[in-house]
């Protein structure tokens, strides 16, 4: 039986999350600054009992994702200090104090559009029960038209 790919669209299906983030080092992503993300997923894989994989649960698994970083600042955990309250960031010799409930930390080098798409292949990879899919590709757009793909054969 020949291979089948489905698609999520994102923008489309309402799987978005608004936050900022920094990205250390760059000129002028280094300032604080925010998007408007949008994530899409793609499956590839062998069709068993009619289906490749519900959309339902696949949905669901990214919007999980995109809620806890929704309108959030996003940091890299390794570079940030938490106090009682507080997550303190330093980049470019600057000092940013942000509440704790308002920070989302991330075990990534850097919170750029490439590393958002993969981080959230991992996630959804960890949260998603599809035996018969063999790849999933992830797309992360901080606007429309302008994103990053990761993608991993299971």
């Amino acid at each position: 039986m020949p291979m089948v790919v489905i698609e999520v669209n994102g923008e489309r299906q309402g799987l978005n999350f608004s936050a900022c983030h920094v990205i250390q080092g760059h000129s002028k992503c280094g300032r604080m600054h925010g998007h408007n993300y949008f994530v899409s997923v793609k499956l590839e894989g062998d069709v068993k009992d009619g289906l490749l994989m519900d959309f339902g649960p696949l949905k669901e698994v990214v919007k999980a994702i995109c809620r806890e970083m929704d309108h959030r600042v996003l940091l890299p955990q390794h570079l940030t200090t938490t106090l009682k309250e507080e997550v303190v960031f330093e980049t470019g010799g600057k000092r940013y104090t942000f509440p704790k409930e308002d920070v989302v930390l991330l075990p990534l080098e850097f919170i750029s559009t490439e590393m958002l798409s993969q981080y959230f292949l991992k996630k959804i990879v960890e949260n998603m029960d599809a035996p018969n899919v063999n790849k999933i590709t992830v797309r992360v757009d901080e606007s429309l038209g302008q994103g990053a793909y990761s993608e991993r054969t299971l």
